[in-house]
């Protein structure tokens, strides 16, 4: 019995210096030769379940756990969970309810991946009181699902500063849901770093994470998420390089990879839209099922839009059935209307489906095909009925100002500036304030400015709003102008400058296309220029000593009068073509809607060869060389050549001599030559 005892210590000994080496394999030995003396061992049983789990063996897990005599009730759920047989491992939890710690974060987490993300969102809540990196890591993905975005951000905004790679990669989601791509670059940016040293084991980087060279297939989430901001801010190149690295991992999840592919698709766009629409398709049907809901419908949508590029209509409303988002199916009937040159039911279409909870995409959509047609009036409304977090963007308010410039009913203007002007950022008060000043309202333009000036600035913005508050004050009081241009810096005077070496500058136009150079270059040249002007000068003076000054100070002055001329003449010209452009636009529009316009025919490719190379011309050169002589016995006309074929064997048959017809040619007038004249 000692010796018994001796033998099972050992062999436990072996299992824990297996479970320690993570050596599964290693582990259900040992769990098989002590479960050969010790039937019943509890222990041993569930290092063995644990080991089929980690290797992936879930159905020799369950054959374990069904065998036994022992509870492994979560075991079993889990076992089902990673099966991702979520509504199975589901109706087992609901067979044994329980407030253990454990049986409720496993029900979160069934929920979670089942998509019902409140209650997921609510035992998470109940539960996760400590700071432990996963809790935090599976309830900011709870917030991330729901309808709570910035209460999770809010949650986590403590914890920015973590070491943890997976909270921060949280975080950095939220924020790029919330819109705030700046600080979810900054946050996910650290989240792959931290992520690059945990994994390194606090190895030093060479590398800086902004110029990571794309290792560690674990970050890749990071890596898709920073190639998302990089899309929007702009930067195709940097979106394209992070989504390659993605996909250059082989070993990686094919649900990342499917997700990464996608948005490739996306990034490439109109530019290859036949292999866009060849990888969306190759996307496996078990990878597609196992996508979030919002994710299959983004890769249907982009196939709509491919196919409708590539006008394969049956196709097209194929996958238009198979949308449930009924504003994305209007999005893509509205595009499919404008590749149809119907863009005026287009605009009734989506205004038909408009709504407050409508899209970006929706409304901006709406906006182009509005400004296309010179519609200002509703464009402006579009614009001004935009989330607040869009208005405050500079593109959309200069968009906003610049529509309000070519609409005549300043009342319209002016009912929608106050909505523009909701929590206004600095940016806002300054476009609303240039505004107001380039249609000469300076008061209205001086209130904004001094809010601005009330408020914190650095001290270059304060220079900068200080001298346009002096500019909008100058045409209301002088002397208020006066008070606050003191506040400005001097500007030092500029002495012993030639003037009339600064008017030749003006005059030549390619001066402003020369390249900066440094200060001792540019002060060299300076005076090498100063020395050639004197030279100059001192020539003329030379070659034209009875020219007067008036004459010369005439002369220039005629010659800016003609560059003035030539400038007005140019601009008139290039007003005539917009306005004959605009004119002939018109004209079509009234064509297409009297049914009356005839689409212009394609051009001949090859209108650029010379005559006598194009095809017809060839075509019709050939068949005047043929010499058709004669008719064949089936009536096909025959060459000069078998005709005399032909002949050659009738002689052959019948050898008899042909009389040939002799002709009198005595009776036949002749000319002469002409006879030179005799002296």
């Amino acid at each position: 019995m000692a010796q018994n005892k001796e033998e099972t210590v050992a062999l436990f000994k072996k299992l824990i210096a297996a479970t320690n080496n993570d050596d599964s394999k290693a582990v259900i030995e040992s769990c098989n030769t002590i479960l050969q003396a010790l039937p019943d061992d509890i222990d041993a049983q569930k290092c063995k379940i644990v080991a089929f789990m980690n290797l992936g063996k879930y159905d020799e897990a369950m054959k374990v756990i069904e065998k036994s005599t022992h509870d492994f009730f979560l075991e079993h759920v889990y076992c089902l969970y990673l099966k991702q047989k979520y509504e199975d491992a589901l109706d087992l939890l609901k067979k044994k309810e329980s407030n253990d710690t454990n049986y409720r974060l496993l029900k979160a987490q069934v929920l979670y991946r089942l998509e019902r993300y409140e209650e997921s969102l609510a035992l998470y809540r109940e539960l996760t009181t400590s700071d432990k990196y996963d809790y935090l890591t599976n309830l900011s993905a709870c917030y991330l699902m729901s309808d709570r975005l910035p209460e999770g951000a809010s949650l986590l905004e403590k914890y920015k500063s973590s070491e943890s790679y997976e909270v921060l990669y949280n975080y950095g989601t939220m924020l790029i849901y919330s819109d705030r791509l700046e600080e979810a670059r900054e946050v996910l940016q650290r989240a792959l770093r931290c992520g690059r040293l945990e994994l390194r084991d606090g190895e030093e980087l060479a590398v800086d994470a902004e110029e990571e060279s794309g290792e560690e297939p674990e970050l890749d989430p990071i890596r898709v998420q920073l190639a998302f901001i990089a899309a929007r801010r702009g930067a195709r190149e940097e979106a394209e390089r992070l989504l390659q690295a993605v996909l250059s991992h082989s070993g990686n999840s094919r649900i990342l990879s499917t997700i990464a592919a996608s948005n490739l698709v996306a990034l490439h766009g109109g530019a290859e839209v036949a292999e866009g629409l060849k990888k969306l398709r190759s996307i496996p049907a078990d990878v597609f099922e196992k996508l979030t809901r919002a994710q299959q419908e983004a890769i249907r949508f982009n196939r709509a839009v491919l196919l409708l590029l590539l006008n394969r209509k049956k196709e097209f409303e194929t996958l238009l059935g198979e949308l449930a988002s009924a504003e994305e199916v209007a999005v893509l009937q509205a595009c499919e209307l404008v590749v149809k040159n119907k863009e005026e039911e287009a605009i009734r279409a989506i205004e038909a489906g408009l709504s407050a909870a409508s899209s970006q995409e929706h409304c901006f959509l709406l906006l182009q095909l509005l400004l296309n047609h010179r519609q200002y009036e509703k464009a402006l409304q579009v614009l001004a009925a935009l989330p607040s977090r869009l208005v405050q963007k500079k593109g959309v308010q200069s968009l906003f100002y610049a529509v309000c410039r070519n609409l005549q009913d300043q009342r319209v203007v002016d009912s929608l500036i106050p909505r523009m002007e909701q929590n206004a950022t600095p940016d806002t008060l300054q476009a609303t304030a240039e505004y107001f000043f380039e249609s000469h309202q300076y008061e209205l333009a001086a209130d904004r400015l001094r809010s601005l000036l009330a408020s914190a600035l650095d001290p270059e913005q304060r220079r900068v709003i200080a001298a346009r508050y002096v500019l909008a004050a100058s045409h209301l009081s002088a002397e208020e102008s006066a008070r606050c241009a003191a506040e400005l810096p001097e500007v030092p005077v500029i002495q012993d400058m030639d003037m009339n070496e600064l008017e030749e500058m003006l005059k030549r136009r390619d001066f402003l296309k020369r390249s900066a150079a440094s200060d001792a270059q540019t002060s060299q040249t300076a005076q090498s220029a100063a020395q050639a002007v004197q030279a100059v000068q001192a020539a003329d003076a030379l070659s034209h000593p009875s020219t007067p000054v008036a004459e010369m100070e005439v002369e220039e002055a005629s010659g800016m009068l003609e560059n003035v001329r030539k400038l007005e003449a140019e601009k008139k010209r290039k007003l005539n073509l917009k306005k004959r452009a605009r004119k002939t636009a018109k004209f079509v529009a009234k064509l297409k809607e009297e049914g009356r316009f005839r689409e212009p025919k394609l051009l001949d490719a090859e209108r650029w060869l010379a005559k006598e190379d194009r095809t017809s011309v060839k075509r019709r050169n050939k068949k005047m060389t043929v010499s058709a002589t004669g008719v064949g016995a089936q009536g096909e006309h025959v060459s000069q050549a078998e005709m005399d074929k032909y002949d050659a064997k009738k002689r052959k048959e019948n050898p008899e001599p042909v009389h040939k017809v002799v002709v009198d040619k005595s009776g036949m007038r002749r000319t002469k030559g002409r006879k030179g004249k005799k002296h």
